[in-house]
């Protein structure tokens, strides 16, 4: 979405609010484990200060996640709250627009990547794998871990001595 600086002079108040939905680019998650599910959807407003545009706005994007701990896909949207300052021509510390408009999908694109979260789980007591058998103990219960701590397993020997 491209937005036109003179509609934000010309709105009230200075603000020009703003609902849309667009399609991420792929190489917004590229190098991660995860995909953008569907459009994300887009709520906020730009205000004109002296010398300077404000973005605020909150996006919703559904994710495709893969769990950190037991490796499941799953589903779930990611929510973002912007508070960005917009400034005309060159800057190191913000983002910038040139001539009379501001295009927003390169910003949200950013702001998507830099809210990638580090973990995921598919739920918060997520028991992961057994590290023998490869099972999802969130859906099955072995005894593999019960059953087999051989001479070979680097805590053999702290077997029977924790209390």
């Amino acid at each position: 979405m491209v937005i036109d600086v003179s509609k934000i002079q010309s709105a009230k108040n200075g603000t020009f609010s703003f609902t849309f939905s667009f399609q991420p680019n792929a190489t917004v998650v590229l190098n991660t484990p995860y995909q953008v599910a569907g459009e994300a959807e887009v709520n906020g407003s730009l205000t004109l200060e002296a010398d300077a545009v404000i973005l605020k706005s909150t996006m919703r994007v559904p994710m495709h996640y893969v769990c950190d701990r037991c490796g499941g896909a799953f589903e779930e949207n990611l929510f973002i709250e912007t508070n960005e300052k917009i400034v005309q021509g060159e800057s190191e510390d913000f983002y910038t627009y040139e001539g009379s408009s501001i295009s927003l999908i390169p910003i949200l694109e950013n702001e998507i990547m830099l809210h990638l979260p580090t973990h995921v789980l598919c739920r918060p007591d997520c028991k992961g794998l057994c590290k023998i058998c490869g099972a999802n103990l969130n859906e099955t219960t072995c005894q593999c871990a019960q059953t087999q701590v051989g001479e070979n397993n680097p805590f053999a020997a702290l077997k029977g001595k924790i209390k």
